[in-house]
C-alpha cells in the first residue's frame, strides 16, 4: 500500500508538487491568522490594563472618534454616587501633518479638559511622560496651541519640545513628549478641548466621550448602572455607520435622486418623440391586454412607482 502511494505520488509530480503548496499555504495562512489574533488580543489586554476607568460613549459607536454625547451630562455624570472624577474627550483626525498626508498609521488629534485631566488618579500620558522631554498640560496651556505629542509621532517628523509641529494647517508647539509602547495610545496629539473643537468644527455642544474614574467604594459595573439610571429614557440615538460621514449619506441620496429623476426625464423624452410605426398601435393593444385594467404598462405613472428613491 505504502509503495502504491509513493508510486502514485512520483508518476503525477506536478499535481503532487500543487497538492503540496497548496497544504503548505493553509497551514501557514492559519498559523498567521491565529497569530496576529493572539497580538491583537494581548495588544488590547495592555492597554486597557493601563486605563482602569471607565469610557462613557454613544451606543454603536465603534471608538470615541464616531461618537457623539452631549457636553452638558458632565456635570450629571460626575454628580453620581461613586464618580470621583469626569473628564471630557473630543477625538478629530489628523490629516495632515507637516505637509504629509496622514493614512496608515492614523494620528488623532486628541482635545482633553485639562483641569479635569489633571485630577485623575491613573492616566497613562501623564504617567508615561518622558523624562527631560518636557511637561504635561497644565491651566496655563488652555485656549493655546501647546501640545503633547508621542515619541513616535516625534521621530516621524523629526520635531523635539518647543518646535512647531503643522496639524491641518494649525501650527503647535510641542510641549512634551510620551511614550506608553501601544499602538493603541501612541498615535494621539493631546491639546485643550476647545483647541480641537476649533481645528476640526467640533459642535461646542457635544463631547466625543466622557472618561469617568470611579472612588473604588464600589466596583465599576455598579457606578456604570447608576450612570445609566440618570439618563435612562433620554439615551442617545445609537451610532450609525452613516452618520460618521458628517452628512454624505444624505449627499448621495441627493445624487440618486438627481441621477434618476434625469434618466427618467430621458425616457419620457424619448418615448415621446420616437416614430411610431404601424404595428405600434397593435403591440401596445395586446399589452392592455395581457395588463390588469386600467393600468398601461409603459405608462409613466408605473415608472414612478417604481422609482427606489421618490
Amino acid at each position: 500500500m505504502f509503495r502504491f502511494a509513493l508510486r502514485n505520488l512520483l508518476s503525477r509530480p506536478v499535481r503532487s508538487l500543487l497538492s503540496l503548496l497548496g497544504l503548505t499555504v493553509a497551514i501557514v495562512g492559519m498559523v498567521g491568522l491565529f497569530s496576529v489574533a493572539r497580538g491583537i488580543d494581548r495588544t488590547l489586554a495592555t492597554t486597557f490594563g493601563r486605563v482602569p476607568g471607565m469610557v462613557a460613549m454613544q451606543p454603536g459607536a465603534p471608538i470615541p472618534l464616531f461618537s457623539r454625547l452631549p457636553a452638558d451630562w458632565e456635570r450629571e455624570i460626575a454628580a453620581v454616587d461613586g464618580v470621583a472624577t469626569v473628564n471630557a474627550e473630543v477625538c478629530a483626525r489628523a490629516n495632515l501633518i507637516n505637509g504629509k498626508m496622514i493614512l496608515s498609521p492614523p494620528r488623532f488629534l486628541f482635545g482633553i479638559d485639562v483641569a479635569t485631566r489633571r485630577r485623575l488618579q491613573a492616566d497613562p500620558y501623564q504617567q508615561d511622560l518622558l523624562p527631560g522631554r518636557g511637561r504635561f498640560l497644565g491651566p496655563e496651556d488652555a485656549g493655546t496651541f501647546n501640545t503633547v505629542i508621542s515619541r513616535q509621532i516625534a521621530d516621524e517628523f523629526g520635531v523635539d519640545v518647543g518646535d512647531t509641529l503643522t496639524v491641518n494647517g494649525y501650527d503647535l508647539t510641542v510641549v512634551g513628549l510620551y511614550h506608553c509602547g501601544s499602538l493603541l495610545l501612541d498615535v494621539s496629539i493631546i491639546l485643550d478641548i476647545n483647541v480641537v473643537r476649533e481645528m476640526s468644527r467640533f459642535d461646542r455642544g457635544s463631547v466625543s466621550c466622557y472618561y469617568v474614574e470611579s472612588t473604588g467604594e464600589a466596583n465599576d459595573e455598579a457606578v456604570a448602572e447608576r450612570i445609566r439610571q440618570v439618563f435612562r429614557g433620554r439615551e442617545p440615538r445609537p451610532w450609525q455607520p452613516t452618520s460618521a460621514d458628517g452628512g454624505g449619506a444624505a449627499v448621495s441620496t441627493g445624487l440618486l435622486e438627481t441621477g434618476w429623476r434625469f434618466l427618467r426625464r430621458q425616457f419620457e423624452s424619448q418615448a415621446r418623440t420616437a416614430p411610431r410605426s404601424p404595428t405600434e398601435g397593435g403591440s401596445q393593444g395586446s399589452n392592455r391586454a395581457d395588463s390588469p385594467p386600467g393600468r398601461s404598462s409603459t405608462s409613466s405613472r408605473e415608472i414612478d412607482e417604481r422609482a427606489p428613491i421618490e
